[in-house]
């Protein structure tokens, strides 16, 4: 039995995955656990140590052994990771608003291309499936006004667009 034998009980994207990279879906899928393990273990390493100079500081501060000034550049300068994690998912959120502008109106835009994406039901959908009201296009298969035109940008925001816009749906949630 040689170690490639394992082929044979693969289907056939995954037969193929599995020949270009060497693992199974299910070895990807641990060694993606494995990740978010860490992660999660140095998130609450850095958490702890931001914990306790935010405590040390107060103690400064309550103490007047800092001024206000330094106070609040210290307090900056602890909370940073924080404050750049808030910036971004307001970037992130400002741009999932813009992208959700196209999916209103849209059946001129969509017109002129081939595929489209829903952000309803996280898929790509040829244009031709699609239906209208008035001119904004509806999902063939949810059914809801969440058409965007197709591009490499908007696939890779359409499952924070449907966590977003779609928070009770069954899809899976992921963090944005």
């Amino acid at each position: 039995m040689s170690e490639w034998d394992f082929l044979w009980e693969l289907g056939d994207d995954e037969r193929e995955f599995a020949i270009s990279t060497g693992l199974t879906y299910a070895d990807l899928q641990y060694l993606e656990e494995q990740e978010e393990k860490e992660r999660k273990k140095i998130e609450r390493q850095r958490i702890k140590i931001r914990n306790k100079a935010w405590r040390e500081l107060k103690e400064l501060r309550d103490k007047d052994l800092i001024s206000h000034d330094d106070f609040k550049k210290r307090k900056c300068e602890i909370f940073s990771v924080e404050i750049q994690q808030k910036e971004q998912r307001k970037a992130v959120l400002k741009e999932l608003r813009t992208l959700h502008e196209y999916s209103v109106n849209n059946r001129n835009t969509l017109s002129k291309s081939i595929k489209c994406l829903c952000y309803g039901c996280v898929s790509t959908i040829l244009v031709y499936n699609l239906s209208y009201d008035d001119n904004t296009a509806i999902c063939p298969k949810c059914h809801r006004k969440a058409i965007l035109p197709f591009s490499e940008w908007g696939s890779l925001r359409l499952q924070l667009m449907h966590d977003y816009y779609f928070p009770d749906d069954k899809l899976q949630k992921h963090d944005y």
